[in-house]
């Protein structure tokens, strides 16, 4: 009964290892990015909504 523990420990030890190695090779912040820039042409802008909106603000005996 004691090995069988001993191989569960070993493997567990084993196991913690590989998962610690996918962790650090899948982190976020160990990938390099590439800055790509994209330019709009005139022809890919369409306005689909045009909007005027007006607040008239009036002066008040006490705004003066």
């Amino acid at each position: 009964m004691e090995a069988a523990r001993q191989k569960i420990a070993e493997l567990d030890a084993q196991l913690q290892a590989e998962i610690d190695a996918l962790k650090s090779r899948t982190d976020p912040m160990n990938e390099t990015l590439d800055k790509v820039l994209i330019r709009p042409r005139k022809s890919d802008i369409t306005v689909d909504a045009l909007g005027l909106v007006w607040m008239p603000i009036g002066r008040t005996a006490q705004a003066r």
